[in-house]
């Protein structure tokens, strides 16, 4: 049986966010592919070291998710005709806050 994801966005105003130059954050990398009318599976690299294939069901703000890890293939790569991208993630006290 698969989590359940529940999607929240907020606009954050970005004047009021602390530095994030020194901060080390961690690189993702991911890549999303269709495998039905109503469902996709996403690969993430994070850091380049943490490896995982994640499969979400139908659903706007809550749908099913099952994640599981991988290891390391060339399943994202740079150059090929495929949505890829890429982003840092930083957490500051209880937030993530993502930026690509």
């Amino acid at each position: 049986m698969p989590n359940l994801e529940i999607e929240r966005k907020f606009l954050v105003d970005t004047t009021s966010l602390p530095d994030l130059t020194p901060a080390e954050g961690i690189a993702i990398r991911q890549g999303y592919l269709a495998i039905g009318p109503d469902s996709e599976a996403r690969v993430r690299s994070m850091n380049d070291q943490t490896y995982t294939l994640t499969v979400k069901t139908a659903g706007e703000l809550v749908r099913g998710e099952f994640e599981t890890a991988y290891q390391k293939t060339n399943s994202i790569r740079s150059g090929q005709r495929q949505r890829v991208s890429a982003l840092r993630r930083y957490v500051i006290g209880f937030l993530k806050l993502s930026r690509s």
